[in-house]
């Protein structure tokens, strides 16, 4: 496994870190779309998974005044148990309106069904119309599309050219070509005929280096803690912050004793990422089972090449299953 990254010490000093519940104003805005791309910091965070307490607040510490005056207070009225007198944590409708007549900007946790009067309230504030709102905040700083990432491209095309599974056909999906996205910088998606319709293999990086396969249910996401079972397998909620991923159910896959992850080795090869990729799907396989066989013509280069991941998905798996035996 490679060592991890050594600090930047120039870097810390620069960090800044923060709420994630803030406002920004326009001249923040405009700063943060058309100058703080190009400093070196918003690289580094682009490649971060959790960069939301402290992206924006390093970023506008370096505006020089550009981004307008940085108000550093706390903008979150939070339930506390010595406020509400008990350990709930959940706001009740008094405190909803004493926060707001303080000047709180936000506040939390609220309850499953919210009163009638907060309801009512929230919904006024929330019915401007579009034409309501560009009148009173003015018209957003046009955006400019992020390019797609040549290396996680690449690495991409490298590793779904050499997943073979069962020779029937493999979706490989690249988000961060198709849709001009760099946030993961690498992203797989992969479905086979055997595959329910409701489940896919999903393999991401941020950094080209630390990689994560996941078998998903595609379910609609729903914001339930409780582990359920899906296709006969636990599938506990996955706690991740990555576009298209909040709220998906990770099915588990007790076949991988790493649970996904995998680091590329100091050479580049991928091939223990290969067989990874070929785990997960051989497990998903599993998950919906047809009661008729698939009848499809397999030609003999097409067995072979089947045979052949079996051996390397198996080999591979053997020998990391040595290498963690004990001495005697």
């Amino acid at each position: 496994m490679s060592p991890p990254l050594a600090r930047d010490p120039a870097f810390l000093a620069r960090l800044r870190h923060g709420s994630n519940w803030y406002v920004l104003s326009r001249a923040a805005c405009a700063y943060l779309n058309d100058a703080a791309p190009a400093l070196p910091d918003a690289a580094r965070f682009r490649r971060t998974v959790h960069a939301d307490e402290d992206m924006v607040q390093t970023l506008l510490a370096q505006a020089g005044g550009r981004a307008g005056t940085v108000a550093d207070r706390e903008t979150t009225f939070v339930a506390w148990p010595h406020i509400i007198g008990d350990d709930s944590m959940i706001f009740r409708e008094a405190d909803f309106f004493a926060a707001r007549d303080a000047g709180w900007l936000f506040i939390r946790k609220r309850p499953t069904v919210l009163t009638e009067r907060v309801a009512a309230t929230l919904e006024a504030s929330a019915g401007m119309t579009e034409a309501e709102l560009t009148a009173a905040a003015g018209a957003c700083p046009e955006t400019v599309p992020a390019l797609p990432d040549p290396d996680g491209i690449a690495l991409a095309r490298r590793v779904a050219r050499a997943v073979v599974r069962r020779g029937r056909r493999v979706r490989a999906d690249l988000p961060n070509l198709r849709r001009g996205r760099r946030d993961p910088l690498f992203s797989l998606t992969f479905q086979t005929d055997r595959i329910p319709d409701d489940v896919e293999v999903r393999v991401i990086s941020h950094n080209l280096m630390d990689f994560r396969v996941l078998l998903l249910s595609m379910a609609p996401p729903a914001i339930d803690f409780a582990t359920r079972h899906i296709h006969g397998r636990l599938a506990p909620l996955l706690r991740i912050r990555c576009d298209d991923f909040y709220c998906r159910r990770e099915i588990l896959v007790p076949e991988d004793p790493a649970h996904g992850f995998w680091t590329r080795p100091s050479d580049g090869s991928v091939s223990g990422l290969v067989r990874r990729i070929e785990l997960h799907l051989a497990a998903a396989e599993t998950l919906g089972r047809r009661s008729e066989p698939l009848v499809q013509p397999r030609p003999l280069a097409v067995a072979a090449r089947e045979a052949a991941a079996r051996w390397r998905s198996a080999h591979w798996m053997l020998r990391r299953l040595l290498r963690r035996r004990p001495a005697a």
